[in-house]
């Protein structure tokens, strides 16, 4: 994680994080690893913002776990707690991001010269329609997951009667 190009330590990463955000509000950093292409791609810059009252389903948030800033979508609010999930990971976050994780909501993305606003109705939108198709992604898994699990046994109860039948 570096910071308007100074490299941070992880586990001070959030203090340092959090310290300048209760002075300002928002932050600008770049963001590191693939979990989110296409919308942010690696290296791309994001401003994010401290208000966190406002997270809702679409939101790209930051949050720290095991000493690691994650930057991943909100794909469903359940009380205090988030259920995220990058744009290319195949699977949820596990367990659900509690508010006390939570650092902040990406609420600018910088890449290639160009400025995505998020708050902007098209961009709300976009985020909303991807929300959507990760859920749906998430349920084709699971289903397409018990599938094989259900068809892998059958095919290993026919075999071993298959066998059982010939031996006898």
């Amino acid at each position: 994680m570096s910071l308007s190009g100074k490299i941070i330590d992880k586990k001070e990463g959030k203090n340092y994080i959090l310290s300048i955000l209760n002075k300002k509000r928002s932050l600008s950093l770049f963001s590191e690893g693939g979990s989110m292409k296409p919308i942010l791609p690696d290296k791309s810059e994001i401003i994010i913002d401290r208000n966190l009252d406002l997270v809702k389903r679409g939101d790209i948030v930051i949050y720290l776990r095991n000493d690691t800033l994650i930057v991943h979508r909100v794909i469903r609010v359940i009380k205090d707690k988030y259920l995220t999930k990058g744009d290319s990971a195949l699977r949820f976050d596990s367990p659900l991001v509690s508010a006390e994780e939570l650092v902040g909501i990406v609420k600018v993305i910088i890449k290639d010269n160009r400025v995505i606003n998020l708050e902007k109705k098209r961009w709300r939108a976009i985020n909303h329609t991807l929300t959507m198709a990760s859920l749906v992604e998430g349920a084709l898994i699971k289903i397409l997951t018990v599938f094989v699990r259900f068809f892998h046994d059958g095919i290993k109860r026919y075999v071993f009667y298959k066998k059982r039948v010939e031996i006898e």
